[in-house]
């Protein structure tokens, strides 16, 4: 077993995220984490290093391509006039 053994609040700082955030993504299973003891949690550095590359390499889940449903300008087609239908 090699490599460095983080705290919650080391890992908070290398994600910029609050250690709350941390310590719930471990108790939820979300990032790797080991339990030294009921109370104590550490983060092996290899295990985050490989969540950061894994998390870059796929969309997060939930994720939103378009937000607020919003389509692309590209695909938005305007239509200023539309053709009126002639009753017969």
């Amino acid at each position: 077993m090699t490599g460095r053994l983080l705290t919650g609040r080391q890992v908070a700082d290398l994600l910029n995220v609050s250690q709350k955030t941390v310590l719930r993504w471990a108790l939820e299973g979300e990032l790797p984490s080991i339990r030294l003891s009921n109370r104590a949690i550490r983060f092996r550095e290899q295990a985050i290093d490989d969540w950061l590359e894994q998390r870059e390499a796929t969309p997060a889940q939930g994720a939103v391509e378009n937000p607020a449903g919003r389509r692309p300008l590209a695909i938005v087609e305007r239509v200023e006039n539309p053709p009126r239908k002639e009753h017969q």
